[in-house]
């Protein structure tokens, strides 16, 4: 098996990261630290957006 990219490890910690504040902004709905646990998701979310697009180009790079 190949060793993981930068991108991919990348891609990999911020799925992660997001994974664990949507999980966390669930467990707030109805808490006053629901909004702030939005803001953070939303916040992960965006950051995993961008390592996404960050390893499709890595990729489609590596293939030509």
């Amino acid at each position: 098996m190949a060793d993981k990219s930068s991108e991919e490890i990348e891609l990999d910690k911020r799925a992660a990261e997001r994974a664990a504040a949507h999980k966390e902004m669930k467990l707030a709905v109805g808490t006053p630290a629901h909004h702030a646990a939005v803001k953070k998701h939303t916040l992960a979310s965006e950051a995993h957006a961008k390592a996404v697009t960050i390893a499709q180009k890595a990729a489609s790079r590596s293939r030509k």
